[in-house]
């Protein structure tokens, strides 16, 4: 299933299942994600490791959901390196503008719904479906396209 941006599906090197498509996908950025290259980008995380560490010990002793913490400090390195800032999760301490919350929700529809081809294509077609979701499911892109 692929995420939808200004209500159109948009495939993914990880959404697509087309063989010579998603190769076409992934030959642009393979690159850029060498090991070689990523060795550049540690200055990011390093930024990120600090901002974290100081929250752990700022919160010493409190109880905290740390599946929560390592997904917002995966999100903050990934901003810092692809958009050379951070969304904010470690700073704010929370879900920002519910972004991580509303790919969870996507994803629910996704493991139930995605796996079967022909169920995704009966969704698009489907004019109902297609209007609720253009006009109450998040558009997640757009989130990540405003930082």
């Amino acid at each position: 299933m692929s995420l939808m941006y200004q209500g159109r599906r948009m495939d993914s090197m990880f959404t697509e299942r087309k063989p010579n498509v998603h190769k076409t996908l992934k030959g642009s950025v393979a690159q850029v994600f060498s090991m070689t290259n990523m060795r550049n980008f540690e200055v990011y995380a390093d930024e990120c490791s600090a901002i974290f560490l100081d929250a752990m010990r700022d919160l010493e002793g409190q109880r905290l959901d740390l599946a929560d913490w390592l997904q917002w400090y995966a999100f903050d390195v990934i901003g810092s390196i692809t958009f050379q800032r951070r969304f904010g999760f470690l700073e704010r301490r929370h879900d920002v503008d519910e972004m991580i919350g509303k790919i969870n929700h996507g994803l629910e529809f996704v493991k139930n719904i995605g796996q079967s081809e022909w169920l995704v294509a009966l969704f698009d077609r489907l004019y109902a479906i297609s209007w609720i979701r253009e006009n109450y499911w998040p558009d997640t892109m757009d989130k990540f396209l405003k930082v």
